[in-house]
C-alpha cells in the first residue's frame, strides 16, 4: 500500500496533489506529524512548527515491509528514479530477507 504523509500548505493542496485512489493519512489527523517526527521526514518550512531535525527531504518515499514493519528503505524515490517499476521487485526481495531475519532472531 501506498500511504501519503501530505507537507501541503492546506487541505486543499493536499487534494489537488494525490490521487484519487490514494490512501493518505486525514491533513487534519495529529498521526501526520506523529509519523513526520517519527521518521525525521518534513518540508523545511515545517522545521520550525514541528521541532525536530530533519533526516529525509522532501519528497521521500519510505517502504516498509507489511510483515515485520522494518524500514525496507528510505530511498524510495531514488529507487524508482533509477529502476522505474523493477524498484518494486527489489523492494519485495528486501521484505522477504527483513522477514526472515526477524523470525530467525526473535
Amino acid at each position: 500500500s501506498l500511504v501519503h504523509v501530505s507537507s501541503d500548505v492546506d487541505e486543499e493542496s493536499m487534494q489537488k496533489y494525490i490521487g484519487k485512489n490514494w490512501m493518505a493519512v486525514p491533513y487534519n489527523s495529529p498521526d501526520r506529524n506523529a509519523l513526520k517526527e517519527h521518521f525525521k521526514t518534513c518540508a523545511k518550512r515545517e522545521l520550525s512548527a514541528l521541532g525536530f531535525k530533519r533526516k529525509h527531504e522532501i519528497p521521500t518515499l519510505i517502504v516498509i515491509s507489511g510483515t515485520s514493519h522494518e524500514v525496507l528503505t528510505f530511498d524510495g524515490v531514488r529507487d524508482v528514479r533509477e529502476h522505474g517499476a523493477q524498484a518494486v521487485d527489489t523492494w519485495m526481495e528486501l521484505a522477504s530477507l527483513s522477514d526472515a531475519l526477524s523470525s530467525k532472531f526473535i
